[in-house]
């Protein structure tokens, strides 16, 4: 039943945030840092609204420390995408590569503790635009 309420939501992150990061590469590549940061960080704001969504939906109740668990490893990818956002604003370059795995990795512990829910869209996969 979580999984039916909350895929919906994560659907509509994930489009949101494929729209925002379309070309994201490029423009780093392009050197165009500012409004890279500037996207990642709206992809940061996309996910906090996100999380906020998923967070107001019943749990259930033998899921509800596994839920918690997920929620902080989310909203601690939210903080790394603002993270990546300050760091591509200011042009700090040197440390892009640490956040990115520290994102990377972040992203693969939230989703392994949700892994047998079976979502689809919830599990996020930064892999996608970095």
């Amino acid at each position: 039943m979580y999984v039916e309420k909350s895929e919906p939501i994560c659907k509509w992150n994930t489009i949101n945030t494929r729209r925002i990061l379309r070309g994201i590469r490029t423009e780093v590549r392009k050197g165009s840092l500012h409004q890279a940061g500037h996207n990642f960080g709206r992809a940061a704001t996309s996910l906090k609204k996100t999380i906020e969504r998923l967070e107001a939906l019943p749990k259930p109740a033998a899921d509800e420390s596994r839920l918690t668990r997920w929620f902080a490893g989310l909203a601690t990818e939210a903080h790394l995408l603002e993270k990546l956002a300050r760091q591509l604003d200011k042009g700090h370059t040197k440390s892009l590569a640490r956040t990115v795995l520290e994102l990377r990795h972040q992203a693969n512990v939230t989703n392994n503790i949700v892994l047998t829910f079976g979502f689809e869209f919830c599990l996020l996969q930064p892999a996608r635009y970095l």
